[in-house]
């Protein structure tokens, strides 16, 4: 086993083991193992809260690397339907963790340590100039990655799952931070929040398939109810990679 975070960073030099690039055939099995993985949590009624690249872990399988979702330490169930008074309290205490982050990354000026990472285990470390200790993880979430609604305090459902996943796929297929430079974590997690600021738009012509972008753009859209299901981009990627198969095998698309 090893992390999907170390890999990521060896994308453009290569695999260690291997020796041989990772190209975008296999970049969209990872997208395409993670969407299974979190469609099987939502089927179970839970939502995961904190999609990011450092809780994918890459397991070898018989056509190379499997990725999966790991660390439910922040999972939850799915109570968005629910008008409970445990719901509401639920919702409280999101709302004061998400205030008390900000507070302390204010307060820190964001300067934490970057945590020691191991072989086995270690984070997808972010790109660019983005500084890693920025990701600190609290209760509801790492900041570049959390939803509008669920930094909010608002109802949220399994849909912000779908937002983080989207997320990371345009910090993966861009290999940069998603994110202006310039933006810290709090001020990403405000303008987010304020619905003023999106993940940077891929170029179609950059991916390794045009149908991603379509996608990509379907999972982070500020309002949830337009978002597309986990089960939906599952779907869509599935066929993207039929497609992907059929061209590297120099068969016709199915």
């Amino acid at each position: 086993m090893q992390s999907a975070a170390a890999a990521q960073q060896r994308i453009a030099a290569g695999d260690r083991f291997t020796r041989r690039p990772f190209d975008g055939l296999q970049m969209v099995r990872w997208a395409v193992d993670v969407a299974r993985g979190l469609q099987c949590l939502h089927d179970r009624g839970y939502v995961h809260r904190d999609v990011k690249p450092g809780n994918i872990l890459l397991f070898p399988g018989d056509d190379g690397l499997l990725a999966k979702v790991a660390d439910l330490g922040t999972a939850r169930k799915d109570l968005s339907a629910d008008a409970s008074p445990e719901r509401e309290r639920q919702l409280r205490e999101d709302r004061a963790r998400v205030e008390e982050l900000e507070r302390e990354q204010q307060q820190s000026g964001e300067k934490d340590a970057d945590p020691e990472v191991g072989i086995v285990a270690a984070p997808i470390h972010r790109f660019g100039k983005y500084d890693p200790s920025t990701a600190m993880t609290n209760a509801v979430g790492t900041p570049l990655y959390i939803a509008p609604e669920l930094m909010g305090g608002h109802n949220y459902s399994k849909q912000v799952d779908v937002w983080s996943y989207g997320v990371m796929l345009v910090e993966m297929f861009s290999l940069a931070c998603p994110y202006p430079d310039t933006y810290q974590g709090w001020q990403i997690m405000k303008q987010v929040a304020m619905k003023q600021l999106r993940p940077h738009k891929l170029r179609r012509e950059d991916l390794p398939h045009p149908g991603l972008l379509d996608v990509i753009e379907g999972c982070i859209m500020f309002r949830p109810d337009t978002r597309l299901t986990i089960a939906q981009v599952e779907s869509k990627l599935g066929i993207i990679l039929e497609e992907m198969l059929a061209a590297a095998a120099g068969e016709p698309s199915p």
